[in-house]
């Protein structure tokens, strides 16, 4: 992975850390899901979301 990739999986890294055990199973089903249907829409969303938090 490079770029875009890197970002993410180091999203995905914070994420891990900061949810809860609950919560991060729901992010990680709903990524999956959303990933596989539409990835560019699917890593802007979530760029945004941390960006937020």
């Amino acid at each position: 992975l490079g770029g875009t990739g890197d970002r993410v999986y180091g999203w995905f890294e914070d994420a891990r850390r900061l949810l809860p055990d609950a919560e991060w199973e729901l992010v990680e089903g709903a990524t999956d899901f959303l990933a596989a249907d539409d990835p560019e829409r699917f890593t802007g969303r979530l760029r945004r979301f941390f960006e937020a938090h």
